[in-house]
Order: structure tokens, then C-alpha cells, then sequence
């Protein structure tokens, strides 16, 4: 359990840990090559499906297209987004969603403890569950899988036929998995933990058999929050709003991490009539990326990639914390772990910046 305990801390600190990620802006001289190219939102959703795939340096799947025009919202405000607060009493609200009443022992409740995120925690040394004040919670119990082996990664999630794996001695199939966590999903929206939905999911190697990763995106509003860690360290904070769920055995979660909360939108400070369209903003990435390497696009998200306000905070994810943020194009160049790529173009001005984190560059 220390070892969990331990996992779930990285997970939150990962931002604070510059070294192991990298930021790259595009130059004037690079944006001014591409013509930007200004619609409504209403035109450019429309345009979503008949954008092209191949370039150069990037293929995108059809799959990428037509989820993100699933989830494409209806408008492009930008907002300030303030850190939910005042989760303290949501311990026995949550909890039976992973403890049952006849598992659960309250000798081992901790109460509230100030680490951050501070919030109400609970550890019977198998099972660990944190409530977040911030509206973040984690769950743990039996080893994690998180550093398991990908061997195989699933993003067109209503064409799994009958691909199944073997966990924990049952085989199990992945659609199973995927609507056994919609369901949760559903169900920490439904006592306020905001609305997430499945962004793919990845086979492990895990032992001798498999666990089932579940990468899930956050939204608000409609707009896709940012999940991709990083932190510049030096002019502003690029907070990350990522939740991951780990299943190693069927219709179980052995492990959730989703520390960092959520947020809502606490002000509108400029509606935007018009944003560039995704064929403008793959242009201006494809003119940002090396030559040297061809990347496969199986996902695009349209949202927020927030700032922290206030540069002074030694750290944020606090109650309260509140962040700028203008709408803008993720697109996933690579969602391996610990070798992430994604390039953010903003909606609004066409500048990119490309993220990525390479922990073999700093062994």
C-alpha cells in the first residue's frame, strides 16, 4: 500500500517536474507561411469530416475526425476556470462506489489530512481512497499496474467486436471493460464529479496476464480540459486535468487517479464569433514538426489549455485556484507513456506550442 500511496503522489507531482517535460513554440517567421483561415463555430464543425488526413509529417484517422466532431461544442468562449472547492463532505458520498458498506471499517479512516490536495482519506493497508477537497479522488487497492507494458491501444471504441484479454484468470472483453467504466463514469458525474468520457483504452502486459487502461478526458462545458502534463517552470503554470483508471480484474477498478480535480467556468471574458479551422491549425502543425519523422494522429480534442492567474502559487490544483484560458486544437501526436507528444494550436491566434515528455532524455 505504500508503494500505491507513493504512485499516486508522482501522478500528482508530475507537473512540478520540468526537466522531464519540453516546450516548443512556433517562430513568427513559421507562422507567417501559413494563411489563418477564420470561421464560425458552427462552419467549422461542419467542415470537421471533410478535412484531409494525409500530410507529410502526419496521417490522422478517420476515428480522430469523427469523435471529435462527436464532442465538438457549441461555442468557443474565452474564460476563466476556478479550481472546484468545498469537496470535504464528499467522502461518504463517494465512498460507497468503491468500499461497500461491509468492506468498509472506519477504524481506518484517517479523517481530513492538509497534503495536497487535501481532502478526507481513507487506508485499511488494501484499500486506499482519497476525496479531494479539490474535487479530485483516488482509489487503490492490490498492486498497480500503472507501469504495465502496452501491447495494444483502442481508441474506435464501438467496433471492439469480441477482442478480449485474459485478467485474473477470466478472459474478459475489452467492450465489457469500456461499458463497466462508462458506467462509473456516469456515476461520479451524477453525485458531481463533473462529465469525462473514455479517450482510449490500452492493454497491459501485467504478470503473467493483462490489466486494462483507461485514459479519460474531462470536459466543461463541453471543452475539453487539458490532460497532458506539463510545466514550464518559469512563466506560467499549464495545469493538467488528467484522470487515468486501471481495471485487473474484470468488472473491478484496482486503481483510479484523478488527484488534480476538475474545474467550472467562473467567468466568460470574450465570446468568439470565429476560430481557425482544424484544417488551418494541422496546417500550421504540420509546418512545426521535424520532417524527419511521420507521426499517427488517432486523436484531436477541442478545449482549454489553462494558465494559472496567479504565477506566484508554489502550487496549483488548490481551492480556488483560477486560470485563463482561450479555446485551441489538441492534437495527439503520441499518447505513449512517458513519450507523449501533442502540439496545442490556439483557435484564436494560430500560435502552436508542442508538449512533449521523454523520460529516457533525463535517465
Amino acid at each position: 500500500m505504500k508503494k500505491l500511496t507513493e504512485l499516486m503522489m508522482v501522478f500528482v507531482m508530475l507537473t512540478s517536474l520540468s526537466s522531464c517535460t519540453g516546450q516548443q513554440n512556433l517562430s513568427d517567421d513559421l507562422l507567417n507561411n501559413v494563411e489563418l483561415t477564420f470561421e464560425s463555430v458552427l462552419n467549422v464543425k461542419n467542415e470537421i469530416s471533410s478535412t484531409p488526413t494525409e500530410y507529410e509529417n502526419m496521417d490522422i484517422s478517420d476515428n480522430a475526425l469523427n469523435v471529435l466532431l462527436e464532442n465538438f461544442p457549441d461555442n468557443a468562449d474565452s474564460v476563466t476556470l476556478s479550481q472546484v472547492c468545498d469537496y470535504d463532505r464528499n467522502f461518504e458520498i463517494l465512498r460507497p462506489l468503491f468500499i461497500s458498506d461491509d468492506e468498509y471499517n472506519s477504524e481506518y479512516y484517517q479523517g481530513f489530512q492538509k497534503q495536497l490536495p487535501s481532502g478526507n482519506e481513507y487506508n485499511d493497508g488494501d484499500r486506499y481512497l482519497l476525496a479531494a477537497t479539490n474535487g479530485g479522488f483516488s482509489y487503490a487497492q492490490g498492486e498497480s499496474a500503472y507501469n504495465g507494458e502496452e501491447v495494444e491501444c483502442f481508441y474506435k471504441l464501438d467496433d471492439l467486436n469480441d477482442k478480449a484479454y485474459t485478467l485474473s484468470g477470466t478472459e474478459y472483453k475489452v467492450s465489457d471493460a469500456v461499458n463497466y467504466i462508462n458506467e462509473q463514469l456516469k456515476n461520479y458525474a451524477d453525485i458531481g464529479y463533473g462529465n469525462m468520457k473514455i479517450a482510449c483504452v490500452k492493454v497491459l502486459k501485467f504478470g503473467k496476464e493483462y490489466a486494462y487502461e483507461f485514459d479519460i478526458q474531462r470536459y466543461e462545458n463541453g471543452m475539453a480540459l487539458n490532460r497532458f502534463f506539463y510545466l514550464d517552470g518559469t512563466e506560467a503554470y499549464c495545469p493538467y486535468f488528467a484522470v487515468k483508471i486501471f481495471m485487473t480484474k474484470p468488472e473491478h477498478i484496482s486503481e483510479l487517479l484523478g488527484n488534480t480535480g476538475f474545474v467550472k467556468i467562473s467567468q466568460v471574458n470574450e465570446k468568439n464569433d470565429k476560430i481557425i479551422t482544424l484544417s488551418n491549425a494541422l496546417e500550421i502543425c504540420e509546418q512545426t514538426l521535424a520532417e524527419n519523422h511521420k507521426y499517427e494522429v488517432d486523436e484531436i480534442d477541442f478545449g482549454y489549455m489553462p494558465e494559472l492567474e496567479n504565477k506566484d502559487k508554489n502550487f496549483f490544483y488548490d481551492d480556488n485556484s483560477k486560470y485563463s484560458a482561450e479555446p485551441g486544437w489538441f492534437i495527439w501526436l503520441d499518447d505513449t507513456l512517458d513519450y507523449e507528444r501533442m502540439a496545442f494550436v490556439n483557435a484564436l491566434t494560430g500560435e502552436v506550442k508542442l508538449y512533449f515528455n521523454n523520460a529516457e532524455e533525463n535517465e
